[in-house]
């Protein structure tokens, strides 16, 4: 390189450093960003709760039993704001879904609640997610596999007097129902109908979502199935035939069995058929604690 060429380049790499250094002594003089969110409020008013609703993410979620399915989680987060406190840090809300969604383990979502508290500075808040959650079903007789998909939610709260998260799951499955009245009546035959059970329950172990659905399917008439042949269907509909149930019964037998068997500390069930020979749904519920 000619030395006048070179004598040039330098000078410019020169001016480049004397402006990252007009730069570097600019930012370094200038006022911090104010946090206005941690400013004080002089209402006197604690906010129940503040955070993000609706933020949908793709994760893989690991169940109690270790089964795991990849999904897309919709995730609710929220603190409470103290008295003296403007507002909370929704930014930092979207920044810990984004750390929990690339893998969830349904077990450890009150660790995952008192993280986000901590990281917040808050004394109590939620942490509520749904999603799709897929079950393999084989055919009855075929054994050709399937997947059923189900609607399955957490709700983990604290407040300030608690000392540990409450557990709140829900699950919507779908089942089958025959009529014992229409059983009963007919000659040939017996209306029946794919029927949406929902199940909520408080309990103080996590309980897996593989549980419920097995307790669900055999409080039913009978199971419903992505993938039936002939030989499937033939079963399926005898053995609804021979398994009649009101919704009414459905919501009795499943609601004895999670009591039974899962001992939560609150449990809902019902039930909703959606009816074949009718314009209208049929519904069943039993609520309260246990």
């Amino acid at each position: 390189m000619p030395a006048i060429q070179c004598a040039d380049a330098v000078g410019r790499i020169e001016e480049d450093i004397k402006d990252m250094d007009i730069m570097e002594r600019a930012h370094a003089i200038e006022p911090a960003l104010p946090d206005t969110q941690s400013a004080r409020d002089r209402r006197g008013l604690a906010v129940t709760r503040a955070g993000i609703r609706g933020l949908r993410l793709p994760c893989t979620i690991t169940d109690v039993d270790e089964s795991s399915h990849d999904s897309v989680c919709t995730f609710d987060l929220g603190v409470r704001v103290v008295a003296s406190q403007r507002g909370t840090h929704m930014s930092r809300l979207v920044q810990c879904a984004h750390e929990l969604a690339p893998r969830i383990r349904t077990a450890d979502l009150e660790s995952s609640l008192k993280a986000i508290l901590k990281r917040l500075d808050a004394r109590g808040g939620t942490l509520a997610l749904r999603f799709p959650w897929f079950v393999e079903k084989k055919a009855p007789v075929s054994g050709y596999g399937s997947l059923l998909d189900l609607e399955v939610s957490y709700d983990i709260q604290l407040e300030p007097w608690e000392r540990r998260p409450s557990r709140q799951m829900s699950v919507r499955i779908p089942v089958t129902t025959l009529c014992p009245c229409s059983k009963a009546i007919s000659r040939y035959g017996a209306h029946n109908q794919r029927s949406t059970v929902s199940v909520m329950l408080r309990s103080r172990r996590p309980i897996g979502i593989n549980e419920l659905v097995a307790l669900a399917e055999r409080a039913a008439s009978c199971p419903v199935y992505a993938v039936l042949k002939r030989e499937d269907e033939r079963y399926v509909t005898e053995t609804a035939y021979e398994n009649p149930k009101f919704a009414e019964d459905l919501v009795r037998d499943l609601h004895a069995a999670i009591s039974r068997e899962l001992q939560p500390t609150m449990l809902h069930v019902e039930t909703e058929n959606h009816e074949s020979i009718h314009n209208h749904a049929a519904y069943a519920l039993i609520t309260g604690s246990t």
